[in-house]
Formats: C-alpha cells, sequence, structure tokens
C-alpha cells in the first residue's frame, strides 16, 4: 500500500442585493432641491490554500564484499527489488477551489409622478463591486532510499547492490487550483412617466459603475517520479448601466444631463508548475477574462400616441462612457529530471482568453409606428388605405412625418414629408396633404405599393418628441478598452518535451450616438460624436529543451544509445470588430451653431508570438535527436465607421452654422481640415532616417537646418525644424565620414522629435530605430514600447503613418547529436505562419434629406489602415559522430497581409466613401466631399536553415527553407453626389452652393521585404550535402 497524502480546500461566496431610492406616483408642488441618490459597495475576498505532502522511506539491501553469484530466479519471476521498483511508493494530491459571486442592482428613479421645483432635481445610482479571489494547491512527494547491509551469507548480494542503485520507486503528485470570479452589477437611473419642472434649477440624472474582478490561481506540483499540476482561472463580469428618460416631460431653467459611466477592470493570473524527478512533469494553465457590458444614457418615447417635451434653457447633455481594462496571465513550467530507469517527459500548456462584447450608446430617440409590409401590414391602393400591424393611436388631423427607413419609397409619399391622418380604424388611415382636408375627411395621397417590399418604413407624430434646447446639444459616446495578455510556457526533459502557448482576445463592440424621430430646435451648436478606441497586446511565447546524456555501463562497459526530442508551438489569435456610427434619422432640426456628427475608430493590435524548441543527444552508441517549432499568429480589425443623415431629416443652420460629417479611422493619422486645425494622435509618430543618400542630399539642401513636415492628404499637422549638427561640414563629399555625421545627426533628430511629440502629448517609449524598407523613400520605426510607425518620403515632404496592426512571429530550433561509437542524427524544423487582415469601411453620407445651411457643408470619409508585420524562422541542427552522420534542418515562414481582402483571398475592398443621394443641399457658401484612403502595408519576411553533419564515415547534410508573402490592398474610394430633390421656394436646384468640391483620393502603399537562406555542410570519408531555397512573393494593389 503506498503512502497517500490528500488535501482540498473549498471556498464559496454569494452576495446578491437590492438597493433603491424612488419617488413613485407622488404629486410634488413645491420644493428647493430634491436628491435621489442610491449607492452600492460590496466587496468579497477569498484566500484558499491546500497543500499535500507524501514521504515515503525505501530500504534497498546493500551487499557486503563478497561477490557471490545470485541464484537464478524462477522462470517467469521478477527479480523482488526490481518488481518492487515497478509499485506506486507514494502519492499526494491537494485541490483548491475559489468562488466568489457578486449580484446586485442598484436603482434611483423617479416615476409616475408630477414635480415642480424652484432648485435642482439630482438622479444618481452609484454602484461598485470588488472581487478579489485566491485559490493555491501544492502537492509534494518524496521517496528516500535507506540502504541496509545485506546479510554476509546472502549469496547474489552484489547483485542486489546494483538493483537497488537503479531502481527508482515510483510515485506522483498532482495539484490542481481553481478560482472563478462572477460580478454581475446593474445600475440604473431614470425618470419614467413623469412630468418635472425645473424653476431656477437643472436636472441631472446618472448613473455610475466600478468593476474591480481579480483571480489568481497557482498549482504546483513536485514528486520524485511524476508531477502534474493544473490551474484555471475565470473572470466574468457583466451588468447593464443606464440612465435615461422614457415617456416623461421635463423642462429645466438650467441644464438637462443624462450620463452614465461604466469601468471595469478585469485581472485573471493562472500559473501551475511541475517538478518531476522521474518520468513525467505535465503543467497547465488557463486564464479566461468575459466581460459584457452594456451602457447607455438616452431619451426615449415608446408612446408614439402622444407628445412629449424636453425644454431646457441650457444645456442638453447626453453622454454614454465605458472604460474596460483586462488583462490576463498564463504561465507553466515543466520540469523532468534524467531518470534512472525510465524515460522523462515534459509536457505543458498554458493559455489565456479575453474575450469582450459591449454596447455603449448615447441618444435620443422619439416613438414612431411601422409599416413592415414583409409582414402583416400592407397598403390597399384601391381605397389608398395603410394598414397597420397594431392599434396606431392617432387621431384626426394629427401631422405626421413618414419615413422610408432606407426601404424604396411607397408611392405617392415622399420621405421626411409631413401628411395627416384621416382614422379610418384602429389599426388604419388614409393620408392628405392638408389639415383641412384631413378634418374633411377627404385623402388626395394616392398610394402605390412600391416595386421592393421594405419593412423600414414608419410614421411619427410630428410633436411625438419635441425637444428644446437653450444652449448647446451634445449626445456624446466613448468607448475604450484595453486588453493585455500574457500566455508563457517552458518545459526542460531529458527525452522528451512538448508545450504551447495560446492567447485568444476579441472584442466586439457597437458605439453609437444618434438623434431619431424628433423635432429639435437648438440655440446653440448640435454635436453627435462616437469615439470607439481598442488596444489589444498579446504575447505568445513556448521554449521546451531536451537533453540526453548516456555512459557506458562500468563494469559491462555496455554502450547505450541516447534519444531525445523537444516540440514547441505558440499561436496568437485577436480579433476587433463592431460599429461606430454617429447619425441622425428623419428628424426636423434647426440650430443657431454647427451641426456636427463626428465618428472616430482607433483600434491597434500588437502581437508577439515566439516558440523555441532545442534537443541534445549525446551517446558512446547512436545519438538521435529532433527539434521541431511552430509559431502562428491571426490578427484581424474589423470595422464600421458611418457619419450620416437619412431617412428624410431637414437640418437647417442659421448665419454662424456649419453641416459638418466626419467619418475617421484613426488608426493612422486624421486631421478636421474644416476646422482649420492641426491635431495630432497619441497613436501617431515621426521619425526620420538620415542613413540614406536621399535623406543625406535633403539635409545638404537646405545647410544649416532642415524641416519635415507631417501631412496625411488633409494639410499640415505640424512641422519641427532642427539645427543640423553637421552644419558647415555636410555636403555631397563621398570624402567625408558620413557614417559619423549621420550617426550624431540621427541622434539630434530623434530625441528633438521625441521632445516635440511629447510637446504636443505623444511619448515615444524608449530607444527608437529606424530600418530602412525602400532606400531613400520608406522607413520602418519601431519605439522601445512596441509600437510601429511608417515614414515616406515623395521628395519633398515625409508623411508619417501608423501601423493599426502590429505583428512579430518567429519560431527557432535547434537540434545537436554527438555520438562518440556509432551514427548521429539530428533533425530540426521551424515554421512560422502570420496572417494579418484589415477590415474596415468608413462612411460620411446625407441620403433622402433636407440640408438647409448658411455656411459650408462638408463631408470627410478618411481610412488609414496599416500593418506591420515582421515574420521568421530559424532552423539548425548538427550531427556529429564517428559513423553515419545524418543532420536535416527546414525552415519555412509564410505571412500573409490583407486589407480589403478576406481570411481567403476573397475581395472585399475597403469602402471609403463620401456622398450625397436623392437630398437637398442648399448652402451658402461650399459644399466639399472628400474620400481619402491610405492603407500601408509594410513586411518582412525571412527563413534560414543551417544543417551540419560531421563524421569518421559518411556525412549527409540537409538544408531547406521556403518564404511565401502574400500582401494586398483592396480600396473603394468614392466621392459623389447620386440624384437630388428640388430645393423648393421657387428653386429647381437640388444642390446650391458657392464652391462644389469632390475629391476621392487613394495612397496606398506595399513595402516588402522577403528573403530565405539555407546552409548544409557535411564532413566524412564521403559527404552529401543538399540545399533547398524557396522564395515566392505577392504584392497586389
Amino acid at each position: 500500500m503506498p503512502d497517500l497524502a490528500i488535501s482540498g480546500s473549498v471556498s464559496v461566496n454569494v452576495i446578491v442585493d437590492t438597493t433603491e431610492a424612488s419617488i413613485q406616483a407622488v404629486l410634488v408642488t413645491s420644493a428647493n432641491d430634491v436628491s435621489v441618490s442610491a449607492e452600492n459597495r460590496t466587496g468579497v475576498g477569498s484566500l484558499v490554500i491546500s497543500t499535500a505532502t507524501s514521504q515515503s522511506v525505501v530500504k534497498a539491501e546493500v551487499a557486503n564484499d563478497t561477490k557471490t553469484p545470485a541464484p537464478d530466479p524462477k522462470p517467469g519471476e521478477e527479480e523482488p527489488s526490481k518488481k518492487d521498483s515497478k509499485l506506486l511508493q507514494s502519492a499526494s494530491a491537494s485541490g483548491a477551489v475559489a468562488v466568489n459571486v457578486i449580484s446586485n442592482d442598484t436603482r434611483a428613479f423617479v416615476d409616475r409622478s408630477d414635480l415642480s421645483l424652484s432648485g435642482n432635481l439630482q438622479i444618481s445610482s452609484d454602484s461598485l463591486g470588488v472581487i478579489a479571489g485566491v485559490a493555491v494547491a501544492t502537492a509534494k512527494t518524496d521517496i528516500q532510499k535507506e540502504k541496509v547491509k545485506a546479510d554476509p551469507d546472502d549469496k547474489g548480494s552484489e547483485d542486489k547492490k546494483k538493483t537497488a542503485d537503479e531502481s527508482t520507486p515510483r510515485s506522483i503528485g498532482a495539484a490542481g487550483a481553481v478560482a472563478v470570479n462572477v460580478l454581475v452589477l446593474e445600475t440604473f437611473a431614470f425618470i419614467t412617466r413623469s412630468t418635472v419642472t425645473t424653476t431656477g434649477g437643472g436636472v441631472s440624472v446618472e448613473a455610475t459603475k466600478m468593476a474591480i474582478n481579480v483571480g489568481v490561481a497557482g498549482a504546483s506540483a513536485t514528486s520524485a517520479g511524476a508531477g502534474i499540476g493544473a490551474s484555471v482561472g475565470v473572470n466574468v463580469l457583466n451588468g447593464q448601466t443606464h440612465a435615461y428618460l422614457v415617456d416623461s416631460n421635463v423642462t429645466a431653467d438650467l441644464d438637462l444631463t443624462v450620463k452614465s459611466r461604466d469601468l471595469g477592470v478585469v485581472a485573471s493570473v493562472a500559473g501551475a508548475g511541475a517538478i518531476a524527478k522521474g518520468s513525467l512533469a505535465m503543467p497547465v494553465s488557463v486564464s479566461v477574462n468575459v466581460v459584457d457590458a452594456d451602457t447607455r444614457s438616452f431619451i426615449d418615447v415608446t408612446d408614439h400616441s402622444k407628445p412629449y417635451l424636453i425644454n431646457t434653457g441650457g444645456d442638453l447633455i447626453v453622454i454614454a462612457e465605458d472604460t474596460s481594462v483586462i488583462g490576463s496571465i498564463a504561465g507553466v513550467l515543466g520540469i523532468a529530471k534524467q531518470g534512472e530507469g525510465d524515460g522523462s517527459a515534459a509536457l505543458g500548456a498554458a493559455v489565456g482568453i479575453n474575450i469582450v462584447a459591449s454596447t455603449v450608446d448615447s441618444y435620443i430617440d422619439g416613438a414612431h409606428i411601422e409599416v413592415d409590409l414583409t409582414g402583416p401590414a400592407s397598403i390597399n391602393e384601391n381605397t389608398d388605405t395603410i394598414h397597420f400591424a397594431s392599434a396606431h393611436g392617432f387621431s384626426n388631423g394629427d401631422a405626421v412625418v413618414y419615413s422610408n427607413g432606407g426601404d424604396k419609397v411607397i408611392g405617392g409619399l415622399q420621405s421626411g414629408r409631413t401628411y395627416y391622418v384621416i382614422v379610418q380604424g384602429l389599426d388604419s388611415i388614409q393620408l392628405t396633404t392638408t389639415k383641412e382636408l384631413a378634418f374633411d375627411g377627404t385623402s388626395d395621397v394616392d398610394l402605390n405599393l412600391p416595386a421592393e417590399k421594405g419593412d423600414g418604413h414608419a410614421f411619427r407624430l410630428v410633436d411625438g418628441l419635441e425637444l428644446d434646447a437653450g444652449g448647446l446639444l451634445t449626445l456624446s459616446t466613448s468607448n475604450t478598452m484595453v486588453i493585455g495578455s500574457l500566455a508563457i510556457s517552458g518545459q526542460g526533459a531529458a527525452d522528451f518535451a512538448a508545450g504551447g502557448a495560446v492567447t485568444v482576445n476579441v472584442v466586439d463592440a457597437d458605439t453609437i450616438s444618434y438623434l431619431r424621430d424628433a423635432t429639435v430646435t437648438s440655440a446653440g451648436a448640435v454635436s453627435l460624436d462616437a469615439f470607439d478606441k481598442a488596444v489589444i497586446a498579446a504575447v505568445a511565447g513556448a521554449i521546451q529543451i531536451a537533453v540526453r546524456q548516456t555512459k557506458a555501463d562500468e563494469e559491462e562497459k555496455d554502450k547505450k544509445n541516447a534519444v531525445s526530442a523537444s516540440v514547441g508551438a505558440s499561436a496568437a489569435v485577436n480579433v476587433i470588430g463592431g460599429s461606430i456610427r454617429s447619425f441622425i434619422e428623419s428628424v426636423l432640426l434647426s440650430s443657431a451653431g454647427d451641426v456636427t456628427l463626428t465618428t472616430t475608430s482607433d483600434s491597434m493590435v500588437w502581437a508577439f508570438t515566439i516558440a523555441g524548441s532545442g534537443a541534445g543527444a549525446r551517446s558512446d552508441k547512436t545519438a538521435a535527436t529532433a527539434a521541431l517549432a511552430g509559431a502562428g499568429s491571426y490578427n484581424e480589425v474589423r470595422k464600421t465607421i458611418v457619419s450620416s443623415i437619412t431617412n428624410g431629416s431637414t437640418v437647417l443652420t442659421s448665419a454662424v452654422g456649419n453641416v459638418e460629417l466626419e467619418a475617421q479611422d484613426l488608426s493612422v493619422i486624421s486631421a478636421n481640415a474644416g476646422a482649420g486645425e492641426s491635431l495630432l494622435d497619441v497613436t501617431n509618430g515621426l521619425a526620420t532616417d538620415i542613413n540614406t543618400k536621399a535623406s543625406a542630399e535633403y539635409v545638404a539642401t537646405v545647410k544649416d537646418e532642415h524641416t519635415l513636415v507631417v501631412t496625411n492628404l488633409n494639410g499640415d499637422l505640424f512641422a519641427v525644424t532642427f539645427v543640423n549638427p553637421a552644419s558647415g561640414i555636410l555636403s555631397i563629399d563621398d570624402t567625408i565620414n558620413e557614417a559619423e555625421i549621420d550617426a550624431a545627426a540621427d541622434l539630434v533628430i530623434l530625441e528633438a522629435l521625441r521632445a516635440d511629440f511629447e510637446a504636443k502629448g505623444v511619448i515615444l517609449v524608449g530607444e527608437l530605430r529606424l530600418s530602412s524598407m525602400t532606400e531613400g523613400k520608406s522607413w520602418a520605426l519601431t519605439t522601445g514600447g512596441g509600437l510601429t510607425y511608417f515614414i515616406e518620403y515623395d521628395g519633398t515632404q515625409f508623411s508619417v503613418s501608423q501601423a493599426s496592426i502590429s505583428a512579430v512571429t518567429a519560431a527557432a530550433s535547434l537540434a545537436a547529436g554527438f555520438s562518440f561509437g556509432g551514427a548521429s542524427v539530428a533533425i530540426s524544423g521551424a515554421g512560422a505562419f502570420g496572417m494579418n487582415i484589415v477590415l474596415t469601411d468608413t462612411q460620411a453620407f446625407i441620403e433622402n434629406s433636407t440640408i438647409d445651411s448658411s455656411r459650408d457643408v462638408r463631408l470627410e470619409a478618411n481610412n488609414s489602415s496599416g500593418i506591420a508585420s515582421v515574420t521568421g524562422a530559424l532552423a539548425a541542427s548538427a550531427a556529429i559522430g564517428s559513423g553515419t552522420s545524418v543532420g536535416v534542418s527546414i525552415g519555412a515562414a509564410v505571412a500573409i497581409n490583407y486589407i480589403g481582402y478576406e481570411w481567403d483571398s476573397t475581395s472585399s475592398p475597403a469602402a471609403v466613401y463620401s456622398y450625397i443621394s436623392d437630398s437637398s443641399v442648399d448652402a451658402d457658401r461650399d459644399v466639399i466631399l472628400s474620400s481619402s484612403a491610405s492603407q500601408t502595408i509594410g513586411a518582412i519576411t525571412l527563413a534560414g536553415s543551417v544543417a551540419l553533419a560531421a563524421s569518421g564515415g559518411t556525412g549527409v547534410a540537409v538544408a531547406g527553407s521556403g518564404v511565401l508573402a502574400l500582401n494586398m490592398i483592396g480600396a473603394d474610394v468614392k466621392s459623389y453626389i447620386d440624384g437630388d430633390v428640388a430645393i423648393g421656394g421657387g428653386m429647381d436646384d437640388g444642390i446650391r452652393a458657392v464652391d462644389l468640391s469632390l475629391t476621392a483620393r487613394d495612397t496606398s502603399t506595399i513595402t516588402a521585404l522577403v528573403g530565405a537562406a539555407s546552409i548544409a555542410v557535411s564532413f566524412g570519408n564521403t559527404g552529401v550535402s543538399v540545399a533547398c531555397l524557396l522564395r515566392s512573393q505577392h504584392d497586389h494593389k
């Protein structure tokens, strides 16, 4: 019976609560300030530790000096000492589990009430949830040999001594740790079905949530035989953060603010270690983070049969903000020492998974009733009657606005136009063009089914939702997500080592700001802003080493073979998807200032994937070793970015107001040319390299100083001027030591750039390094922080862009075999695969709408996407022996970089559109449409292999390397006007402006460096060397 130790610890903590502050069904006619506040603070902390230790003592007889031969065992029977060594002598098992759950609901609200106040109304809901869970498990087994002198008369004592020394009693240690944290926070602040009037005060409705979720799981197993360690960390963060007004009338003398804020921090650490003195070490760790956030601020109407009014003496502000920070670490370490008997192996895996799905909205949405012609709704062309799927709630003479929702217009109607209702039944109406005809019951609108039935048709009351802002009207949505993931695996063994590291990060976020189905009047500017920033930094690394050494028996001189192998693999998968939109739909808007819609996406993926494998064998007989390493990386950015005015909207601005729509991808650089400002985003950078002839000549022409101007096709961002340290001596004269001059100039330029960037709020971290992509024309700048920028020189100026995907994928393997009495074989293989895809559509458009601007109308769509990819594989093998020696080495690298193409090479060009369709635009100044695409791919793909065979007999060396690089850019860039509607008022023109400008520009570039090298060398009485090289490159734009 083996010695056995078992230990287990479990901790389960659950908190479920509700916190509420409310005013319900109350009439308040005289009050000053009123505050309705709900606050919740909840926390759970747990530490779970489990330890199991088993220790056994095995007695083994040791002979005296007598060398009497031992009697032979009976047929079919093993020697007693060998038989005992195969039994399990010691075992330990330890487990630790921590489960923590928090679920709370925090609400502050006013419902079904009528409040008349002489001060402020403040409604706030604030929740904080914190979970920290730690689970640690350790298991240890140990076996000690106690040698006892044998009986002198025992024949065969010498054989017993030998057996006792060689045998290794069996043991196993296993440890497992699991930490699971679930944090669900529901936070609401709202006004529903109420009327609120404040005199001399404002109204504030705010919901704030902060969630911190930290989990740590660690497992360690140490054994004289086999060690197994496993850890799992799972963190889930969920919940809604909503601030809103629904079916309510609000009149405030000052500002009305509706704001929701969500901050989530999630960290998961899973580590596992296994150390075995004997046969097997197997550590496994998994770290998983899941975030599902819903953050919204809105004013909404669900009852389309009643009018609602929002009136402010000050600003009307609707803001939704979400910030999520996620970090995960998964690491394993496995060591299996060379055993005395059986072989040893180390197997390990580390997996990190992060999934974020979020919705962040700020909006004002009136009610409408739909006409789904693909469903139960219908139109009777004979009676010109519209049949709804449910009761419409309209009355005779009601003014309604028709919207086609992007479908084919119902014949006889015009999207965005106002009609009047003749009630035919609870679910049916006819339409007229005047209120008088409606009261007379005479329809003058001849209805016809559209050629294609659609489900987007709708009607709304003209005053169903009326907004009157005495100041600014602002809708702002901000969504920021940062993910850092590290998965690392390391194994070492005498015979076989295999390990893998995988990190998977997925972000799917919708960030939306919109104004729909409302009549809006603003005494100040109207702005809708949707901003989305997603950053992923992922590292996956796996290193495996296997080394076997054998020696001949001292007495019998029995030579033994040595065999070892190692396999290492790492993979990184990063996906960013979703949509960012700001739009006005079916709205009558009158503004005394600018009307601005801005949609911004700033996504970045940084991935570093590396796999290494080493194997070695040394023997006096045959030595064989193999090492294989593979690294793969898949990175994708897929976004839809839209700014639009559609579905029968009418936008009017006063003498100081422009109408501006901007949709931009700030993965690189973007400037608001319409505002006439110079902007620099925090992700942008600038550098130059004067180590080439072109740049040196450029410096020489300006003599004492030179100026670098950064542009993004829409105007200069900024200019930086440097005093040339080589002033007075630098020329085109080749006799001058240009290396020293260039080095000094580089240092001055780079440091001056660093200082200038810092002054503009941009920090270039660490040492700056420049790599020449195309001599004198393009360079790649890498910062110490791992970011990559592209610099291009067109002969007059430098343009700078930043990569939205930066990926480094590398694999390396080394195999070495040494034999001093026989054959030696060494096989090494390394493969690296990198795929990077950017699929982003950027559109700014006006469709089926009416624009009347007393100044300019501007539509800008800018898309700048970049990929910086480094993919490399290196394999080396060495076989040295006195007999036949064979060395084989194969290295392969594949890099696929697509912008505007799917993973299977299917064309899906990045749409960059600015357009006006079926609309009227009356501008007192200019109408400007601009579309710009400047995608960049910079790729370095390398593969190398070296094979060496040295032998006293035959030496064979084979080396092969191959490289495949596919780089493609597909873009569809358009600026256009397609169809118009007469402006009216005696004007048949559809577009009126002083100057009309349409610009579409594409300046995409591909710069690629592809290389492969193979070296095979053999030494011996007979030598054979074979080197193979395959290089393929395809660049398409």
